[in-house]
């Protein structure tokens, strides 16, 4: 009797769906995974929306819920999975848009919509982890592709996929890219999770911890060794800007308390 394919769903909160564009990067690789379990639904391979099934296996999300009906979908698609599986950045800290958190919020909104009297919707932009419980990510803005392959290779052989904690450093190291920290660049190399193969130094530009940091890191000495460095005003300004972008800062403050 054939094994009866997973059920799986690839959802979009708000976003620019690059995640998933990576994944068609794959071309037929991707195809050939697509043919070994039941993709019920992807909007980027539909030519028309199918209707909702009553239960998924595997749920994908990408982005963040932004407007109210990404927090009714998320949470829906909560109920009728058996597991849930965030992708990138946006999903898995709040990433780009997280941004938002750092600024008067207020007064941003006024400005983008200076003729409406009536209430925006315009909440904190939080990890979809905070929102709904989560079975696994694959992190990285965009998803790097290889990771999504690997994952779904332990998945259809009833294996458990986990990331090997390891530093961006390690990656660049192995490529013998030239430390960037070492140039004086705001390079977050030593903290972040490394997994993406370190595209970001290779091409000469620091990393900004797009994956996230690794777990028990220690970040009082590593600020306290790079403002040795660099400097206090330059850990001040690039290093503290580049944690806001994919909202990181917010991690960093936890980890302190």
């Amino acid at each position: 009797m054939e094994q009866q394919k997973l059920k799986v769903a690839m959802v979009s909160l708000t976003s620019c769906e690059g995640c998933y564009f990576s994944l068609l990067d794959l071309g037929n690789e991707f195809l050939e995974i697509a043919d070994k379990i039941d993709l019920v639904k992807f909007r980027l391979l539909e030519e028309k929306e199918h209707s909702e099934i009553e239960k998924y296996d595997i749920v994908f999300v990408e982005g963040s819920p932004i407007l109210k009906s990404n927090f009714d979908e998320l949470i829906d698609l909560r109920l009728r999975t058996k597991k849930l599986i965030v992708l990138g950045g946006c999903a898995h800290t709040g990433g780009t848009y997280a941004m938002r958190n750092h600024t008067d919020k207020k007064k941003a909104c006024k400005y983008v919509y200076p003729k409406t009297n009536k209430k925006v919707f315009n909440p904190n932009i939080l990890e979809l982890s905070k929102i709904v419980k989560i079975d696994g990510v694959i992190p990285t803005c965009p998803i790097n592709p290889r990771e999504f392959v690997r994952f779904m290779s332990f998945v259809l052989n009833s294996l458990s996929f986990r990331i090997i904690e390891r530093p961006v450093c390690y990656e660049c190291q192995l490529a013998q890219t030239p430390c960037l920290l070492k140039m004086g660049l705001p390079c977050f190399g030593p903290m972040a999770l490394g997994g993406c193969d370190a595209p970001c130094p290779k091409a000469g530009m620091p990393c900004q911890i797009c994956r996230g940091p690794m777990k028990e890191v220690q970040w009082e000495n590593f600020e306290k060794k790079i403002k040795n460095i660099i400097g206090d005003e330059k850990w001040e300004k690039d290093f503290n800007e580049i944690l806001e972008i994919f909202n990181i800062k917010n991690k960093i403050i936890k980890s302190k308390e």
